[in-house]
């Protein structure tokens, strides 16, 4: 796909120059990624939202980019080996799965409520691209190897081991995306073909088990699960729960929270739309009587934490019982941003589930028992 910037000008030659970094060819330094479009096809083009999700991606794709260059050169001077979840979150997103696929969205007629069904795809999505950025690293670790970069084999894992979470990370996504599919959404159905195709062509050359390619990808599973592919389902669950509107075990709630990645505060920019997982608790029944919509986060200084809808069904902030702000805390062993009210004696803890569905808790002074909810960023 032709991509351009706003005056008009190639933004190819940005992304095949910042490639050669890896190459070692030059070492330009990444300024801010400008406003971006995917080229106009025909009279249709990208509905906003999703151009802006498009543009987002390509974000993520040059981040990603730099991010694996400082750890090639990290590596060359003698440091470590970046850690294989910090590596395969920035590699799902250089794969090019991402861009491909979110591309495809903005420029569909035909895709109603995808709004609706965005965390849904981008987490199938997710899962999608990690499987091919570890089939990728089958097929090319010896190149790779000789070159000096760092990938999930250099890493640590075997290439059974590489292989079996490849296979996970396929059904998990095919699982996310099953109640979409079989109706025939399309959406959905290109998300899934996109990553059984790519899929499907490494397979061709797998280095592990060849002669694989004629096969469906997904294969029984005798051996115990992995603790990745147990987290994925975890994770896919709860997404379920999320868009379905039903009750999710606060048990089963916490020890999700505790396997998930940290938030970093410039992630939380934006409005996020809110609900909990129970709907009986005292702290369920106030927000439900208080009609409470979700939160804003204009910055760490200020954050609107009680977002309200008003009896026309506008969103309004509610501020009687103050604003919050954003601070680094520790909970349950990790530092995370977290959200502190100014006269409330409460705190929210933040997880990434995807980057626009966050597992949270509400810690209040007083409450032996934590709150669970969870946030959906608005698009």
């Amino acid at each position: 796909m032709l991509v351009r910037d706003q005056a008009g000008g190639t933004q190819g030659a940005r992304v095949i120059a910042e490639g050669r970094l890896h190459k070692g060819v030059r070492r330009p330094q990444l300024d801010p990624v400008p406003a971006l479009e995917p080229a106009r096809v025909g009279d249709g083009g990208g509905k906003p939202g999703l151009v802006a999700l498009w543009q987002h991606s390509m974000h993520r794709t040059l981040t990603g980019m730099q991010r694996e260059r400082e750890a090639t050169e990290a590596v060359a001077a003698g440091g470590r080996m970046p850690r294989l979840t910090d590596y395969l979150r920035h590699g799902a997103r250089t794969i090019g799965v991402e861009q491909q696929v979110t591309a495809l969205w903005a420029l569909m007629d035909d895709a109603p409520g995808i709004a609706l069904h965005l965390p849904v795809l981008r987490g199938a999505l997710r899962h999608g691209a990690i499987a091919i950025r570890l089939l990728n690293d089958l097929r090319g670790h010896h190149r790779e190897r000789t070159e000096g970069k760092a990938d999930a084999l250099a890493i640590g894992l075997s290439a059974p081991e590489a292989y079996d979470r490849a296979e996970a990370a396929v059904e998990a996504c095919r699982r996310a995306l099953a109640p979409l599919t079989a109706t025939a959404y399309v959406p959905a159905v290109a998300l899934e073909r996109v990553i059984l195709w790519h899929s499907r062509m490494y397979h061709r050359f797998d280095p592990v088990r060849p002669g694989r390619a004629a096969d469906a990808f997904r294969l029984p599973r005798k051996e115990p699960k992995a603790d990745m592919e147990q987290e994925a389902d975890m994770e896919q669950e709860v997404l379920d729960a999320i868009a379905s509107g039903r009750e999710y075990e606060p048990t089963k709630l916490a020890e999700l929270f505790d396997r998930l990645e940290p938030v970093d505060a410039t992630l939380l920019t934006g409005t996020w739309k809110g609900d909990g997982f129970e709907f009986t608790s005292e702290n369920a029944v106030l927000l439900a009587q208080m009609r409470w919509y979700g939160k804003r986060f204009v910055d760490a200084g200020h954050v609107e934490p009680l977002l309200r809808l008003d009896e026309d069904g506008q969103v309004f902030s509610y501020e009687e019982r103050g604003l919050a702000t954003l601070h680094e805390v520790v909970f349950r062993g990790k530092p995370s941003a977290a959200m502190v009210y100014d006269q409330l004696p409460v705190i929210d803890h933040f997880r990434r589930i995807t980057d626009d569905v966050l597992l949270c808790v509400m810690d209040k002074k007083g409450d032996p028992a934590d709150f669970y909810f969870h946030l959906t960023r608005v698009p």
